[in-house]
């Protein structure tokens, strides 16, 4: 993660604290940041030089004036105005890892080779959370691609107990072997 996208997100966080509004701001980032992701030609108009802080700023405030907090809108103000339109997104995941961090939360990727059910969810989730000492928000996927297993992602790290990762690693092994 860039460090300029983190001291822009740390400032947010710290507003965002100081008003009472950590999550509202949070959700408030990701729509912009969902937005311009979704929709190419904002983004493009975002980045163009053409066009002055203060039409970009009016674009935005009409979009997101009414459906984001005023905290997260003067967030948005002040990335314009000093020209870093092209860090929204960044600068949203940071501030999301950050109050992530701040709030003792991890974020957990689970991809199963077959969709699993609450209790196993569940389970894995305390089991996460207790390891980790630490609240888990998971985001649970399939991919068939995976034969059987799963695979639990965090943090940039990778615990990968899927059939398809085995078979792999004895591969890897017997190319070695030679």
């Amino acid at each position: 993660m860039d460090a300029l996208a983190r001291r822009y997100a740390g400032a947010l966080l710290q507003a965002a604290v100081d008003a009472g509004a950590e999550r509202e701001v949070r959700e408030g980032l990701g729509l912009v940041a969902r937005t311009i992701a979704d929709r190419p030609e904002l983004g493009a108009f975002l980045r163009s030089p053409c066009h002055g802080p203060a039409l970009k700023l009016a674009v935005m405030s009409d979009l997101f004036g009414a459906r984001v907090c005023a905290t997260a809108m003067s967030g948005v103000r002040l990335i314009l105005a000093r020209g870093r339109e092209r860090m929204i997104q960044d600068i949203a995941r940071a501030y999301g890892e950050l109050l992530d961090r701040r709030e003792n939360r991890v974020r957990v990727s689970l991809v199963s080779a077959r969709p699993l059910g609450p209790d196993c969810i569940g389970r894995v989730r305390a089991l996460l959370a207790e390891r980790l000492d630490m609240e888990v928000a998971m985001d649970v996927a399939t991919s068939p691609g995976l034969i059987g297993g799963c695979v639990i992602s965090m943090g940039g790290r990778a615990l990968d107990n899927s059939l398809r990762g085995r078979l792999l690693d004895i591969r890897d092994r017997m190319m070695k072997s030679g």
